[in-house]
């Protein structure tokens, strides 16, 4: 009679191993009928994925450099002193959805951009003013 999809809200694996419902539940109605559409990293479930192997490839020389721009000081929350094998050790694998964080900086960047080329062809302090 119905049919449920949930975007990226709700794990239904975990919904169901913890709720136990009886046929004509509610909760039993709605798993009967929802499907789920979920955005995943290809290094989710790929191994062979370019983001990850590029994440993996990241040398000794690379951690050092980091350690050394790191802008947070030694004993500062936050501070993290990287160890050389950092970006090969899984603990440190990237959390889901970094993949795509390449996308949203290039698009900020790529926005960033026209909102300049606006001004200088506007002559205008912001991009929001109307030139007189």
């Amino acid at each position: 009679e119905y049919l449920w999809f949930a975007y990226d809200v709700v794990d239904l694996d975990i919904i169901a191993e913890s709720v136990k419902t009886q046929p004509g539940d509610p909760l039993d109605n709605l798993y009967s009928g929802m499907g789920s559409v979920r955005t995943l990293d290809g290094f989710a479930f790929k191994d062979d994925d370019a983001f990850l192997q590029a994440w993996k490839e990241n040398d000794e020389e690379f951690v050092s450099r980091l350690n050394t721009l790191n802008p947070i000081a030694p004993q500062m929350p936050g501070f993290i002193f990287a160890q050389p094998n950092y970006f090969q050790d899984e603990r440190n694998f990237p959390i889901l959805f970094s993949s795509f964080m390449y996308d949203t900086v290039v698009a900020l960047g790529m926005g960033a951009c026209r909102a300049r080329n606006i001004m200088i062809n506007n002559g205008t302090s912001s991009p929001l003013q109307i030139p007189q």
